[in-house]
């Protein structure tokens, strides 16, 4: 019948302390985790995976974006929808601190999956598509030498050719019910 018998409270109790040692330092890794999260401008309320996409105005999005602005009390305002960033500016003095004077940490271009994929376009590598930074750098300082007003000039006759045979193409594939897919990669 001893078997039978509750535990003891010290049992109970070594485990507790046990137990509470261990997630003690996982919630303190997790906490400095959140904390170190970017800062991000004020936002509206954000569901899992759909992100802001319910705060997002279906009609006159200025005005709504204004008002939104005015609840979160900022002129900022950062909404996710699907993994991509967006931030809405409500006021020029908040477009010209962010777009003109920090404009080297704020600007850069979204190369969309579309452009991306193989299948589709493939420009993710070309030099339009590169995010700003060190790759882009090189890639601007090696194509100024090709692309500066002079040097365009050179160019005229062979855009003038390839624009004839594109537009040629592209004419005879009328009939056609993809007329782009044979010359998609032909011109890029």
């Amino acid at each position: 019948m001893q078997s039978l018998r509750a535990p003891s409270m010290s049992l109970i109790g070594g485990r507790t302390v046990f137990y509470a040692s261990l997630a003690l330092p996982g919630l303190i890794i997790l906490r400095k985790l959140l904390k170190s999260k970017k800062h991000h401008p004020p936002s509206p309320f954000s569901l899992p995976f759909i992100g802001h996409l319910l705060s997002i105005p279906t009609d006159t999005e200025n005005i709504a974006f204004l008002k939104l602005g005015k609840q979160l009390n900022s002129d900022i305002i950062y909404l996710r929808l699907f993994g991509y960033d967006f931030v809405v500016l409500n006021s020029a003095q908040a477009a010209t601190e962010l777009l003109d004077k920090r404009s080297a940490l704020y600007s850069d271009r979204m190369c969309t999956p579309m452009m991306r994929e193989p299948s589709l376009l493939d420009w993710g590598n070309h030099s339009v598509m590169l995010g700003y930074g060190d790759a882009w750098r090189n890639t601007r300082r090696m194509m100024n030498d090709w692309l500066n007003a002079r040097a365009v000039t050179r160019y005229h006759n062979q855009e003038e050719h390839q624009t004839r045979l594109l537009l040629r193409q592209l004419i005879s594939f009328c009939d056609d019910p993809q007329p782009f897919e044979k010359v998609k990669h032909e011109f890029i």
